[in-house]
């Protein structure tokens, strides 16, 4: 499995700057050009799965800076996406070195090996819905019993007259920001 250097998985820990979010794609793509130029030496396909590695290195780097810098759920899902189908490549590539049979179930495992994380992205990603839906459906219940809780003070002080019930009044609308 490919990872990403240390300096993108803290950038996925904190809200990021417009400064520093230039500053990561700038060592991203140095990064990069690095990992390519170690690939220049290597022969065949050797050298083809180097050049993979680096570009799926930088694909998954980019994606995951993108998930931080934006922060949403949807970038997250994107950048998660990008690592399944980036892996797969590289897996794809290193298949190559195999013959007939053997080079046709390598395949066949790296295409399992991608449907499966992007399974599980879709996974997630209704997960995050269905989380979502129980968080509003939590908000509108507690709005609900605020609003019954108000309603319920509002008639207590229906049993008071004048300056009393306007006093009673006034305290349940303070108590509840209305």
């Amino acid at each position: 499995m490919l990872m990403a250097a240390p300096v993108y998985a803290q950038a996925i820990s904190q809200a990021m700057t417009k400064e520093d979010y230039k500053l990561q794609k700038d060592n991203i793509e140095k990064t990069h050009d690095a990992d390519k130029a170690k690939c220049k030496n290597l022969m065949g396909n050797k050298r083809d799965v180097c050049i993979a590695e680096a570009n799926a290195k930088e694909d998954i780097a980019q994606a995951e800076l993108e998930a931080a810098y934006k922060n949403t759920g949807k970038e997250r899902i994107a950048a998660a996406k990008v690592r399944a189908k980036a892996e797969f490549d590289v897996d794809k590539e290193r298949c190559d070195d195999q013959k007939g049979d053997a080079k046709s179930l390598c395949v066949t495992q790296a295409e399992a090996k991608r449907d499966r994380a992007l399974a599980d992205v879709e996974a997630k990603k209704e997960m995050y819905k269905a989380q979502k839906d129980i968080n509003e459906a939590k908000k509108d219940a507690r709005e609900e019993k605020i609003d019954a809780t108000f309603e319920a003070e509002m008639k207590k002080c229906d049993s008071f007259a004048g300056d009393v019930k306007d006093s009673c009044e006034a305290k349940v609308k303070q108590r509840f920001n209305k």
